[in-house]
């Protein structure tokens, strides 16, 4: 794998962990407007700054060049966080060669 391949991944993961912040204000929002899912809203407020945290983290540990690793974490913020995060994340798991 190129160096300019690596930082193309790089720079798809970061910007997908930076992106988690749009759903985690919403449910912040909806926490704090004390409506009735405000119980869900905090959980999955925590499901989406944790995941955050993984995508983020994923540049230094390695997994952001594991293409399994990558559609996996691409599909949980499809299903868990948001459609839009996990747009940067497919890029990116294409990006890598087989």
């Amino acid at each position: 794998m190129t160096d300019a391949t690596k930082k193309k991944i790089v720079f798809l993961t970061k910007i997908a962990g930076w992106l988690c912040l749009v759903p985690a204000s919403m449910y912040l929002l909806l926490f704090q407007l004390n409506s009735g899912l405000a119980n869900l809203a905090i959980f999955e407020l925590l499901v989406t700054i944790i995941f955050a945290t993984v995508i983020l983290l994923s540049n230094q540990t390695g997994l952001c060049y594991n293409r399994k690793v990558m559609f996996r974490l691409a599909i949980f913020a499809i299903l868990f966080v948001s459609p839009v995060v996990s747009i940067p994340l497919f890029l990116a798991a294409k990006k890598i060669p087989n």
